[in-house]
């Protein structure tokens, strides 16, 4: 299979829609509090990636992007709960280093 090469524009168009957007609609529907657990997380993400396969059992290519972003969406507020639980892993997280996108 030939692999089209992604831009960073597209990139960052894609972190864009799941960090902000579903991240927004999460807030929105459920509020800001933390997860208290790592099984509500697990919880969580399984009950996205079951919404993940039905779009794709539809062929339904809106509803599988929305699918994708509410799962990146979920994780990005677990691991955000966790470091609110947890100060050595927000240490780590923080000391982490964002790779450089190359176009």
């Amino acid at each position: 299979m030939n692999r089209k090469e992604l831009t960073d524009e597209q990139l960052l168009k894609a972190v864009e829609a799941a960090a902000v957007i579903a991240i927004g609609r999460r807030i929105e529907s459920k509020g800001r509090g933390a997860l208290v657990s790592n099984q509500e997380a697990l919880g969580l993400v399984t009950e996205e990636v079951s919404r993940l396969v039905e779009a794709v059992k539809q062929n339904d290519p809106i509803d599988v992007a929305n699918a994708l972003s509410d799962i990146s969406a979920v994780c990005i507020f677990a691991v955000s709960s966790m470091m609110v639980k947890d100060e050595e892993l927000a240490e780590e997280q923080l000391e982490l280093t964002k790779p450089e996108l190359v176009s």
